[in-house]
């Protein structure tokens, strides 16, 4: 009997113990970013549990050596993104979902890759591709007027033929028949 009451004693104490040996693992926000030319897009799973149950939360910034700090409200994380202008080549972004009653979940992702183009270079690039296009449709036209050129001067020499034709048909007497 005694046995039987120090195993329900460790049972109960085991069952009240679990959320130190237990792993509790905060739901996922897979916070993730996707950059196209210095704007990024920065999205979360709007339907993780701790998105769904957030009464807010915010969103931190480190953007090479300037931080800002995006609160938002329950119905913006549950809209699932927003996009950010970044100014540097590194990027750290951080999210922190308050919810009643229960922990904070936080996540964190970091971008890494080329330095934003600046407005000059991203004109001088559209100017590059329209000058190409132009030489290609210069070369283009060039071909198509060297061909009616080609086809001109044939032309011009079947009519030079002809009127020599012409004018020895006029030249020579015609006889009629008597």
């Amino acid at each position: 009997m005694l046995v039987v009451f120090l195993l329900l004693i460790a049972a109960g104490a085991a069952w009240l113990s679990r959320p130190y040996w237990q792993s509790k693992n905060p739901p996922a926000l897979s916070l993730r970013v996707e950059d196209a030319e210095g704007q990024m897009h920065v999205s979360w799973n709007r339907a993780s549990p701790a998105i769904l149950e957030a009464d807010g939360g915010l969103l931190e910034v480190i953007d090479g050596d300037s931080r800002a700090q995006v609160h938002l409200s329950a119905e913006e994380l549950r809209k699932g993104s927003l996009t950010y202008l970044r100014q540097s080549e590194d990027v750290e972004l951080r999210l922190f979902v308050t919810r009643p009653a229960k922990p904070t979940v936080r996540e964190m992702t970091r971008f890494l890759g080329q330095p934003r183009p600046s407005p000059a270079q991203i004109a001088l690039e559209k100017t590059l591709d329209e000058k190409k296009q132009i030489e290609e449709e210069s070369a283009r036209l060039r071909q198509m007027l060297e061909r009616e050129s080609a086809r001109t001067a044939q032309l011009q020499e079947a009519i030079r033929i002809l009127r020599q034709r012409l004018q020895a048909q006029e030249r020579t007497p015609t006889s009629r028949p008597q």
